[in-house]
């Protein structure tokens, strides 16, 4: 008989001293969860600024923005470069380089930097707007010309005949009596040459500037520029005395 009841008293603790433990578990468990919130993330902060660089690749000149973060609480940054508010859809959109596309000019850019990961919100630079240097180029044929059957090339000042920003080369061709015009745009070059079509053993020939002792080269920056294209002498197949007279 006491035997019996020495093993009912141990069932009584056992049993006491497992609700006891259910309840510290449940407990300390209540406790953890009241107490614990998740990490805030900051907002991101800093500076975004843009520098410009004009590229000449494959004879095609254009515009590249690069985005340049400082004095940030974030280490990795997204981009994206909006235009007029929207992703634009020049190369390097969600990069940080962005090269215009053709009818980005003169439009309002912006590029905006954040990084969901780690912080909230975005920062964004100023807006800014680019455009390419955008040149009327007016070709008139003076008398002494109209003898010479030749057509009229626009020579870039890097080298290479004239590109427009849609990859379509840009001579005159034969220039008619009555004159020619083209619109001349680049975001890199400052000046050109104009020449013969026609060459002779691989010699060009060249026009000078007002004089036949002129520079070969010519301005190019915004506006309208008119020019009379002269021919003095020649001889044997040799082309001289080639001037553009600037009206």
């Amino acid at each position: 008989m006491a035997n019996k009841k020495f093993w009912v008293g141990m069932l009584v603790m056992v049993l006491a001293f497992g609700m006891a433990v259910v309840g510290c578990d449940n407990n300390g468990g209540d406790d953890w969860t009241d107490d614990w919130t998740p990490p805030v993330r900051e907002a991101i902060t800093g500076t975004v600024t843009v520098t410009s660089n004009a590229i000449l690749e494959f004879g095609i000149d254009s515009m590249r923005l690069t985005a340049n973060v400082s004095g940030s609480n974030a280490t990795n940054f997204w981009y994206e470069w909006l235009v007029d508010g929207v992703r634009g859809t020049g190369q390097g959109a969600t990069s940080q380089t962005y090269t215009l596309a053709a009818g980005d000019a003169g439009r309002e850019i912006r590029v905006r930097v954040h990084n969901p990961n780690t912080h909230t919100g975005s920062i964004y630079s100023t807006p800014q707007t680019f455009s390419p240097t955008t040149l009327v180029l007016n070709l008139q044929r003076h008398p002494t010309i109209w003898g010479l059957d030749t057509g009229i090339v626009i020579v870039r000042g890097s080298g290479g005949h004239w590109v427009t920003v849609a990859g379509t080369p840009s001579p005159f061709g034969n220039l008619p009596p009555e004159g020619a015009s083209v619109t001349l745009t680049s975001w890199s070059e400052t000046n050109f040459r104009i020449r013969t079509q026609y060459t002779m053993i691989g010699t060009e020939f060249f026009f000078r500037l007002n004089t036949n002792t002129g520079s070969e080269t010519f301005p190019f920056n915004n506006g309208t520029r008119t020019y009379t294209l002269q021919f003095v002498d020649g001889g044997f197949g040799i082309l001289t005395g080639l001037v553009a007279v600037e009206n």
